[in-house]
């Protein structure tokens, strides 16, 4: 089969999608709050407004690449590359972070046993840090993806966009692996595997109707915020994470319509985000937990009317300094660096 053109747009869409992610993570409020702060209220119904739900991006790109480049399958590749690229690296900083929260942190009285006891529990269910339950529930998805090359590409194509209303029923579990997670985030890993299929005659759609599709995004935007403003405590689940499902879905194909248009444009900071997009994904949280302190105390000397502004500031040296880390973390494990940190 021919060799598959490498795609800068679906490289960069991966950037976008890292660094979505890792806002939805980092910007916080950036003082200790009560749930009836209003400002706090305000920033984090605008993250989730912006941010929430961007899991969904990689995931597309997960279903995307996999058929895009299905004329390169081989059973042992693809499952080495896996252990490789993504489960290698997860048991590493899962293990590390697991060290230095038994050992450095706040657990008190703490075991090497009882250290080593946690590792099987930490690694199955994702706990090591809150990102990580990604790992654990995409690894069934990439075991069990080879077995969607069997299914003929007219069924596929026929039967499968069906699935695609199932999101709609929002009964995603938060990080909690369960079946209602599978069933809401499963289906978009079908889409992304539906759009390699289809990609020219959908982009080409996507391009006519994106416009419409903008409008969409903003509404879903407007409503998320909504939401979260006015009932951040007893709110409806189903129907917020519908609502993400609308949002990210909507932002994702006029995003990668925009990324298409400029296909030929290159872009440094773009690129080093989605080389480094696992590393970043892997360690953006533990940055930000470790040296969140800092944000506090300098927010506390500053003026209470610059405290969204200030929060935002934080947000992007956050990623900043992840990135930079990452890069420096290629540079000293060399040959190692993608088994260890995923770049």
């Amino acid at each position: 089969m021919n060799r598959k053109k490498f795609l800068y747009h679906m490289h960069y869409f991966r950037a976008f999608a890292i660094l979505n992610i890792m806002m939805d993570h980092v910007w916080l409020y950036p003082v200790h709050h009560d749930k009836t702060n209003p400002d706090a209220i305000l920033i984090e119904s605008a993250r989730e407004a912006f941010f929430g739900g961007s899991t969904i991006y990689f995931i597309i790109i997960s279903g995307f690449l996999f058929h895009h480049l299905k004329s390169k399958f081989t059973f042992s590749k693809y499952y080495i590359s896996k252990i490789k690229n993504v489960v290698s690296p997860y048991v590493f900083f899962s293990i590390l972070i697991l060290a230095l929260t038994t050992f450095l942190g706040s657990v008190v009285n703490s075991s090497i046993p009882d250290f080593l006891a946690d590792i099987p529990k930490v690694l199955i269910h994702g706990t090591a840090l809150g990102p990580f339950w990604y790992i654990p529930f995409i690894i069934p998805i990439f075991i069990v993806s080879p077995l969607l090359l069997k299914i003929p590409e007219k069924i596929f194509i026929k039967f499968v966009p069906f699935i695609f209303l199932l999101p709609l029923l929002g009964t995603r579990t938060g990080t909690t692996l369960s079946f209602g997670l599978y069933l809401y985030l499963f289906p978009i890993y079908l889409m992304g595997f539906y759009l390699s299929m289809n990609y020219s005659q959908i982009m080409s759609k996507i391009s006519r109707y994106r416009t419409q599709l903008g409008i969409l995004a903003v509404l879903a935007i407007i409503t998320t915020f909504y939401l979260r403003m006015e009932s951040i405590d007893d709110i409806n689940r189903n129907l917020y994470q519908s609502v993400l499902y609308i949002k990210n879905i909507s932002i994702s194909l006029v995003v990668l319509s925009l990324m298409k248009k400029r296909e030929e444009k290159r872009s440094r900071l773009l690129n080093s985000l989605a080389n480094y997009s696992f590393a970043l994904f892997f360690l953006h949280d533990f940055i930000n937990y470790k040296v969140i302190a800092v944000s506090r105390k300098i927010s506390s000397i500053l003026d209470y009317n610059y405290t969204f502004i200030w929060s935002l500031i934080w947000a992007l040296f956050v990623i900043s300094l992840t990135l930079l880390l990452c890069i420096l973390g290629k540079k000293i494990t060399g040959k190692y660096s993608r088994p260890l940190m995923g770049a």
